[in-house]
């Protein structure tokens, strides 16, 4: 899905993805309890707030290119 005004005008065929979408998170949310499945703007699971774990992060990750973290 494409983000944007949620309360402008959907095309058909965007109109009956977005009906699609809506059955299946009813359907998962009434099988498995209700909130199974939400939309991310809800926020976090328990009212908990996100937050980096920091423990590997260099004190200069801004400002010094050789101390960035490396994949593979």
């Amino acid at each position: 899905m494409t983000t944007g005004d949620q309360y402008a005008p959907v095309a058909p065929a965007g109109a009956a993805r977005r009906a699609r979408l809506l059955e299946v998170l009813d359907g998962v949310n009434g099988r498995w309890g209700g909130r199974t499945l939400r939309y991310l703007a809800e926020g976090g699971a328990g009212g908990q707030t996100w937050r980096m774990r920091r423990e590997r992060l260099s004190p200069a990750y801004t400002t010094r290119w050789e101390e960035l973290p490396g994949v593979g």
